[in-house]
C-alpha cells in the first residue's frame, strides 16, 4: 500500500490526510570537557526519547520552543541553506521550514514516500548572547544500535 493509498484510507474515514506533531525543544545549561577544562554551554532538549520519530504517513513535525532567549537559526549544511533543521539523505521525501517570523518555530513535513531513516541536525542561536548550539538527535537511534541484555 503507497502512503497515498493510506492517506485515502484515513480519508475515507474523516481523517485529513496529513499527521501533526507538536515537539517541544528545549535548551538547558550543561558541561562540557574541552581540552581537558570544564566548559558551561547550553544543549538541545528534544521532547521525546532521543528523538527519533517515525511514521508511515505523511506527517508535520512542529518543532517548538518557549525560551525567549533562544530561536532556531538558518545555517549552511551539504550546500543547501537549512530553516532551523537539516534534513538528509537528500531525497525530497522531507522538507523543513520556519514555522513563524520570530524563528520559534520549524516545521518538517515528512511526505512519506521513502521508508528509511532520515538523519537531522537542529540550530539554535540566544538572541542576547550569539551563542550558537546544535545537535543531531538521531545518532543513536534504536533502529542501528542494538538492545542492551
Amino acid at each position: 500500500m503507497t502512503a497515498s493509498d493510506r492517506a485515502a484510507s484515513f480519508q475515507s474515514l474523516g481523517y485529513s490526510g496529513k499527521d501533526v506533531h507538536h515537539v517541544r525543544v528545549i535548551v538547558f545549561p550543561a558541561i562540557d570537557v574541552e581540552n581537558g577544562a570544564l566548559v558551561e554551554r547550553h544543549k538541545i532538549f528534544i521532547g521525546a526519547l532521543n528523538g527519533d520519530y517515525s511514521t508511515t504517513m505523511a506527517t508535520d513535525y512542529i518543532f517548538m520552543t518557549g525560551h525567549l532567549d533562544w530561536r532556531f537559526e538558518e545555517f549552511t549544511l551539504g550546500g543547501r541553506a537549512w530553516e532551523g533543521v537539516a534534513v538528509f539523505p537528500l531525497d525530497g521525501a522531507v522538507q523543513t521550514r520556519f514555522g513563524d517570523s520570530d524563528r520559534k518555530s520549524v516545521i518538517m513535513t515528512n511526505d512519506c514516500t521513502k521508508f528509511y531513516t532520515h538523519r537531522y541536525q537542529m540550530v539554535m542561536r540566544n538572541i542576547n548572547t550569539g551563542e550558537l548550539i546544535a545537535t543531531d538527535p538521531s545518532t543513536q537511534s534504536g533502529n542501528e544500535t542494538p538492545d542492551l541484555p
